[in-house]
């Protein structure tokens, strides 16, 4: 009996030595995965914030190329505006010297005066100023 009784207590004791190790096992375990889980939470974000930082860099280079690109595409146009400028005011100014010296011409040659003698006539009288339809020196 006393075996019996010795046996049964072991028995307890060695249920109760269980149930605590598992416990503790169990607790350790959970701690551990818990930190792999942490772990691999921050590696994630680190790559993931890379990944953003790479993704914002490269965003902000192709603007930067578009922005250079507009610059120049305006720089361009306004050149051209400029040269097309000074091309309508040489014109103008042709105009402008034909339209004065157009009424002498009229009175200087009667009705009977072709156009080709008008036009030399008026390339006369402007001189020294480019034919129309050439192009101005630049």
């Amino acid at each position: 009996m006393i075996r019996s009784r010795r046996r049964a207590a072991d028995k307890q004791h060695y249920r109760q030595w269980l149930v605590e190790t598992l416990g503790e096992v169990r607790a350790t375990v959970e701690a551990e995965v818990a930190a792999q889980f942490l772990d691999a939470e921050q590696a994630l974000t680190l790559a993931l914030n890379d990944a953003v930082d790479r993704r914002v860099e490269a965003l902000d280079q192709k603007i930067a190329e578009l922005d250079l690109a507009l610059r120049s595409d305006a720089a361009e146009r306004d050149r051209g505006r400029r040269r097309l400028d000074r091309r309508i005011a040489a014109v103008n100014r042709v105009v402008a010297e034909i339209d004065a010296v157009l009424p002498r011409l009229r009175a200087a040659t009667p009705g009977s005066a072709s156009i080709a003698s008008i036009v030399s006539a008026a390339a006369d009288a402007i001189g020294a100023r480019e034919r129309p339809g050439s192009h101005p020196a630049r």
